[in-house]
């Protein structure tokens, strides 16, 4: 065998080893004894620094099960305040959140201006103002007519477009209101909030739009051909501002206090688990070992 064969066998097997103990040392629960011996093995005090952390599919694992894994944009709701004017509408507006067919999470830009940063020479762009893009929705109409009819009144409210010839006021809302007049903002804006959920159904973040109201009325298609399909209507809302209002699930399921059957059933799924670990023959036993000791140990305590 030549030389050189030598020293690429030397090196894969060294990678090889290192990949594993740094899978080893990076496994949650793992005890801090058993991670600062490998550590020390290989030189280093604060753990083997993967070579690619990002391809490692222990590592990545690990740590989106830490994060409860990824959210799914099919699982959200939206739940819409009606406005002052729309007092009477509330049971709709809840019904809103069954007919809400897709929506966006808001996004903000951050508007900056040119400025040479000696007063002369090159020029960097600073921020000085946030700019908040429109958000979009679509619903399902049904059958009754209660989406239609919701934002209908609700636009008609803002700016009265319902003109007649002599322009004579109206009752448009309980408002007494002329032909393309405009109604005070705090009668017709309202919050938003989009909420995104995990698979059990347990609320994610929070994300609320303050001081809302629609501003555009979309068309709605209708065509012989489209008999199989649901008519949607789209909204577009104007907003004064929106902040995320994050729910920690991964602490609130520590601070969890389970009942006694939950607390039976967990232990004997552990003591379960402890039983069926076998001696360890290799370092891939060892990591499945601490592995699953980690995992029996957590159902336990």
């Amino acid at each position: 065998m030549a030389i050189s064969d030598s020293i690429n066998g030397l090196i894969s097997k060294t990678r090889d080893v290192a990949g594993t103990a740094n899978a080893l040392v990076n496994l949650p629960g793992i005890p801090d004894s058993i991670r600062n011996s490998v550590s020390s093995l290989f030189g280093t005090g604060t753990g083997v620094r993967p070579s690619s952390n990002r391809r490692d599919l222990s590592n990545f694992i690990a740590t989106t099960s830490k994060l409860n894994g990824f959210t799914r944009p099919a699982y959200y709701y939206v739940e819409i305040a009606p406005p002052k004017m729309l007092r009477g509408e509330s049971q709709n507006a809840r019904t809103l959140a069954f007919l809400t067919e897709s929506t966006n999470l808001p996004g903000v830009s951050l508007n900056t201006s040119d400025i040479r940063r000696y007063g002369y020479g090159p020029t960097e762009r600073k921020p000085y103002a946030p700019t908040f893009v429109d958000l979009s929705m679509s619903f399902y109409v049904d059958a009754a007519g209660l989406v239609q009819s919701f934002f209908y009144k609700w636009m008609n409210g803002i700016v009265r477009f319902e003109s007649t010839m002599n322009g004579s006021q109206a009752i448009v809302n309980n408002t007494a209101m002329r032909p393309f007049e405009v109604n005070y903002k705090d009668e017709y804006e309202s919050d938003i909030i989009i909420t995104t959920v995990d698979e059990a159904n347990n609320d994610i973040i929070n994300v609320r739009l303050t001081k809302a109201f629609p501003i555009f009325f979309g068309d709605i298609s209708l065509g012989w051909s489209d008999s199989d399909s649901i008519s949607r209507l789209p909204i577009t809302f104007s907003y004064y501002n929106w902040k995320i209002e994050k729910i920690n699930l991964l602490q609130i399921q520590e601070n969890r206090q389970p009942g006694l059957v939950q607390s039976l059933l967990k232990a004997g799924t552990a003591l379960q688990t402890l039983a069926s670990i076998r001696k360890p023959t290799g370092v891939a036993d060892i990591i499945n070992v601490v592995n699953n000791t980690s995992l029996a140990i957590g159902r336990l305590f």
